[in-house]
């Protein structure tokens, strides 16, 4: 299991590389970390930001026999992992798909082939961007045995996150890559940096002395400002402006 350290480890590394090999690279180490050998990242509308059109399979490690398999078959218009990806805002697991979801048969199977492939403890993560683009992650175990809690799926969350915008600023098109940092006022910093250390609205509000709605408020201009929809991306995207330092 990573610690907080090794996380901030990987947001200054992933920071700072200029190549996508190397981005790749400590995106692998990351996921092996927290015991996810298989992954694959994929754009899952077009990104105007990114100068993209939608690609399944941007950056993938899953096994080539599987993969070559999952395309001739045309997997991508049946996986449920990508079709119900949009509704959720935070890592999913794939096998709570069959209990969340009415999966057809024809859903079902691809989980059950994945699974047959060596792609085991599966786990789904959904980047919304501006302008209504997603962006996702598929990530697996071929050991197994792998246990996500509520806290791993939050890191998952966050690392898949920083590498999303790492490699947009990779590249010229990216809004991260053109455009500077947005102004926080002094308040937005405050929590922010509290949501960083991973306290509740209701602690934030007793430690700021305001109320929990004017904390809500402060988060709501903060998700507008970073063109984020959750807590741990705004983190992100705060550690990544430099807002955060000292956690």
């Amino acid at each position: 299991m990573q610690s907080k350290i090794e996380f901030l480890e990987f947001v200054e590394k992933t920071n700072s590389t200029t190549k996508t090999d190397e981005l790749f690279l400590l995106l692998e180490g990351s996921l092996a970390d927290l015991g996810y050998d298989r992954f694959v990242y994929s754009l899952l509308t077009d990104h105007a930001s990114l100068g993209k059109k939608a690609g399944h399979g941007e950056f993938i490690n899953y096994p080539d026999d599987w993969f070559q398999h999952y395309l001739e078959k045309r997997y991508v218009h049946l996986d449920p992992v990508i079709k119900y990806a949009g509704q959720y805002r935070g890592a999913f697991l794939w096998g709570g798909l069959e209990k969340s979801h009415r999966l057809s048969a024809a859903e079902k199977n691809v989980l059950s082939e994945g699974r047959d492939a060596g792609l085991l403890d599966g786990v789904g993560i959904p980047i919304h961007g501006m302008g209504g683009e997603l962006a996702g992650f598929g990530i697996a175990s071929s050991s197994g045995g792998v246990d996500a809690n509520k806290d791993q799926l939050s890191l998952l969350f966050a690392v898949a996150n920083q590498f999303h915008l790492a490699y947009g600023a990779l590249h010229k098109n990216s809004a991260q890559a053109q455009y500077p940092p947005p102004a926080l006022t002094i308040r937005e910093l405050e929590v922010i940096k509290w949501c960083a250390m991973g306290k509740s609205n209701w602690d934030i509000a007793k430690i700021l002395s305001i109320s929990e709605h004017g904390v809500e408020y402060h988060i709501r201009n903060i998700f507008k400002k970073f063109e984020v929809n959750s807590r741990v991306a705004a983190v992100v995207k705060a550690l990544r402006f430099g807002f955060i330092d000292d956690l």
